[in-house]
């Protein structure tokens, strides 16, 4: 079975460390939408900071759900809260995990390492008209608004004299197209996480819905000579005090 480097995670965070930029672009048309539900046809110019989180944890392979609300309800998703809590009791950075529950409250272990600060973006935006199928409830056969499609039509075991089922309607949703750039900031340890991930990913990588393929690509910040003297002369420094 493979094993997941999570040693970066007992390093402190390094965020005033810049350490190179990340890319990212669309393969496809994409639906970030980042907002309330109500917007759900709306999509962000940019990815937010969950989904480039989302995104790197992924390719690291920790990106899983959870429920902290005990195993009754599902077994898997409780182990995941567990192993949460066991790999939060070992971080360096502070991140309370008990302070949200699920996706709902999507808390990412590597948010407290990096920092994405945006540099630039190429964006186009697109409309596509979808047919989504919406769920409809009704008391009497026929009620305005709700007789589109009947196809469907059941009864509801719960409200003996209550129809629902679902009818099709026409609905405008946002896409983009685009590519993003940011300065990331962190450790060099996580740095080095981050290229080894991005170089394997072990998850699918994607921005807004599971279908909006993108590709992310991490160059590291050129050193120059004088920093590269300078980290030459620290790790000489700490190697004779090792011995």
């Amino acid at each position: 079975m493979e094993t997941i480097d999570l040693s970066f995670l007992e390093h402190e965070p390094a965020l005033g460390r810049r350490a190179g930029t990340l890319s990212v672009e669309s393969l496809c048309p994409v639906s970030m939408a980042g907002g309330p539900p109500g917007r759900a046809t709306m999509t962000e110019e940019e990815p937010t900071e969950s989904m480039l989180y989302g995104a790197l944890e992924n390719a690291m392979g920790l990106h899983f759900g959870w429920d902290k609300s005990g195993p009754q309800n599902s077994d898997r998703l409780h182990q995941g809260y567990n192993l949460l809590r066991s790999i939060e009791s070992e971080m360096a950075a502070d991140l309370d995990i008990d302070s949200g529950r699920g996706a709902k409250e999507f808390q990412s272990l590597v948010a407290p390492y990096y920092d994405f600060e945006l540099a630039s973006k190429e964006t186009t935006e697109s409309y596509y008209d979808l047919r989504w199928r919406k769920k409809w409830r009704s008391d009497a056969l026929g009620q305005s608004g709700h007789s589109n499609d009947f196809r469907a039509a059941t009864f509801d075991k719960s409200e003996p004299n209550a129809l629902h089922g679902y009818q099709r309607a026409l609905v405008r949703r946002e896409f983009i197209e685009g590519t993003w750039s940011y300065a990331v900031s962190c450790s060099e340890p996580a740095e080095e996480a981050l290229s080894r991930a991005l170089e394997d990913p072990k998850g699918p990588l994607y921005l807004g819905t599971s279908d909006g393929w993108a590709s992310f690509d991490f160059s590291p910040k050129e050193i120059s000579p004088e920093e590269g003297s300078s980290k030459e002369a620290s790790s000489r420094e700490a190697s004779s005090q090792t011995s």
